[in-house]
């Protein structure tokens, strides 16, 4: 899909040109293509005009995995378990993250989503998220 005509270019960048998409689960990253060439954040749109065909400027977003994926992921499964985001808690599950990630707490030790959700309020998202982690191998 383009994601902008050419005569929609202005002063913008890369980067604010994907500050419009929507968001990525953590760990993911757009890179955007101008045809084969990877385009640098700090780019100006409008240098990219006279790369425009027939009046329109051919850009595509691409998501991907970002330098530190695994741990962004694993740690925003925390964050969500221990928040009650039982939906949020499903799609970070069904994007690889890890029931066996303990993150360091400091002084509150190393803990795994298990038991950010077990120090949650008692509810049905409680039970709803106990129960993915569990079925997602979570060591009880």
């Amino acid at each position: 899909e383009t994601l902008l005509a050419a005569a929609e270019v202005g002063a913008a960048t890369v980067c604010e040109l994907k500050s419009r998409l929507p968001p990525l689960l953590p760990g993911q990253v757009y890179r955007i293509l101008c045809g084969e060439r990877t385009l640098d954040d700090t780019e100006a749109l409008e240098d990219l005009r006279p790369l425009a065909a027939d009046g329109e400027l051919s850009l595509h977003a691409v998501a991907g995995r970002g330098p530190n994926a695994e741990q962004e992921l694993d740690i925003a499964l925390n964050d969500a378990a221990g928040a009650l985001q039982a939906d949020r808690v499903t799609r970070l599950l069904a994007a690889g993250a890890s029931v066996a990630f303990a993150e360091d707490l400091g002084h509150a030790g190393k803990k795994t989503a298990l038991h950010m959700v077990l120090g949650a309020p008692r509810g049905e998202a409680r039970s709803t998220i106990i129960e993915a982690l569990i079925a997602a191998g979570a060591d009880v």
